[in-house]
């Protein structure tokens, strides 16, 4: 699926599309919950980065600690 398509239709269920980034972070995941992130990310229509942004914000929101810009 092209990209324009994967953004309709994620930004068709609510979903967003991926902000502007200026600032990178590199983790480290065991091999298992990458396999699982991106098996997540590919039933999404997205990418591994777009949603382990969006698990992050809403995170930080539900602890009431960081807002969406």
């Amino acid at each position: 699926m092209d990209k324009q398509l994967a953004r309709r239709y994620n930004e068709a269920k609510g979903g967003t599309t991926m902000p502007k980034i200026d600032a990178q972070l590199g983790i480290r995941l065991t091999k298992d919950l990458k396999a699982r992130l991106t098996a997540q990310a590919k039933s999404e229509m997205k990418s591994v980065s777009t949603l382990v942004v969006q698990l992050v914000e809403e995170y930080l929101e539900s602890q009431g600690d960081g807002k969406k810009d």
